[in-house]
């Protein structure tokens, strides 16, 4: 129960931080609605990128690995 507690204070400090970052940022830049955007960067940043790459990844990586079953079919 304790690993659970140090997983979910890591992530909450983890998101917090670079949510306030990229905030401050917007805001000294003066954009509209900064801290709208903070949190879509920040949700973009650190999973919807993370997981494209993982999938264009995991499709490279089962290509690979059948490429050897088409190979030896069409000979």
């Amino acid at each position: 129960m304790l690993i659970l507690l140090w997983i979910v204070s890591f992530f909450t400090a983890f998101f917090l931080t670079i949510t306030l970052v990229y905030f401050f940022t917007f805001l000294h830049k003066k954009q509209p609605r900064p801290f709208h955007q903070a949190c879509e960067l920040t949700v973009y940043v650190t999973c919807i990128y993370p997981l494209s790459l993982l999938v264009t990844a995991a499709f490279i990586l089962i290509m690979m690995l059948l490429f050897p079953f088409y190979w030896l079919r069409g000979r």
